[in-house]
């Protein structure tokens, strides 16, 4: 909110992910600002399509929003796409705002961060997921000085700052990656077995997310996003439905695997149930 608040003024454009996370474009609207979507498409693997984003791109430009890992999709892009991004963002006069949270939760290799590779790059981060402090409501943002100053005036009138003991509890955080390590490790083991199971169910496919903790299966059934969270949420799984992240989310889940392994394996057995139901003649 704050880098929508200090960058973006009335009547620009910002392109923003879709599906992406759900705050991009509201911000945007906020701070007067126009959301221009550019597609994430499953056969893609959710990846930017650079000679879209040539065609999206108009004089009234000013940001591009990109996120990786990817909350839904749990895509990750790599050092190519990074590249490329930070060209097109150079060659346009854009800035780039990353949305890199999830970045110490990749599951093959690591994260390509943007930071560093553009002077006109914003990195925002939290310590919610690397240190499972979700709640504590405390992050960090990386920004080149100048952009970083004008920043730090709109995030004060904003929140002023985190509480004193949220930001000594991270500071401790910071001294070791060792219980990271072992999240990370154990969220993969979880993101195995989703995406094996998820694969054994009939109207369902699934790219494999390279990181994060989502899966975003796309379902055959005749019915909206909003229908089957629903109908599953009525048999006791919380889902969201992938319309939430924008249009391209439409006929898709996203299913979060920060839970036990025995509560995942309870939950995708209902969703396997619900799926019978249209076998056995569309109920």
């Amino acid at each position: 909110m704050a880098v929508a608040l200090a960058l973006y003024d009335p009547g620009d454009e910002v392109l923003v992910p879709n599906p992406g996370f759900v705050l991009y474009g509201p911000h945007a609207r906020l701070a007067g600002a126009v959301p221009v979507a550019y597609s994430l498409v499953e056969k893609g693997g959710y990846l930017p399509d650079l000679p879209e984003l040539e065609r999206l791109v108009t004089p009234r430009t000013t940001a591009i929003v990109v996120n990786s890992p990817s909350n839904p999709t749990g895509a990750v892009y790599p050092k190519g796409i990074v590249d490329r991004i930070v060209a097109f963002a150079d060659r346009h006069d854009l800035t780039i705002v990353s949305d890199e949270v999830y970045e110490e939760i990749v599951y093959e290799g690591t994260a390509t961060s943007f930071w560093g590779r553009s002077d006109r790059a914003v990195i925002v981060n939290s310590f919610s997921k690397t240190f499972a402090t979700t709640g504590w409501r405390i992050g960090f943002l990386v920004a080149p000085r100048p952009l970083a100053v004008e920043l730090n005036k709109i995030h004060y009138h904003i929140m002023a700052c985190p509480s004193t003991p949220a930001q000594v509890a991270v500071l401790a955080g910071l001294g070791s990656t060792a219980a990271t390590r072992r999240m990370v490790k154990e969220f993969r083991l979880r993101r195995d077995l989703v995406v094996r199971l998820l694969s054994e169910i009939p109207g369902i496919e699934l790219v494999p997310p390279g990181g994060a903790f989502y899966a975003f299966p796309r379902f055959s059934w005749p019915r909206s996003s909003q229908d089957v969270a629903g109908a599953l949420l009525g048999r006791g799984v919380i889902t969201t439905p992938g319309d939430a992240f924008g249009s391209l989310g439409a006929s898709h889940l996203r299913l979060s695997f920060a839970a036990s392994r025995e509560n995942l394996r309870r939950g995708i057995e209902i969703i396997a149930k619900y799926a019978e139901a249209f076998d056995a003649g569309g109920r």
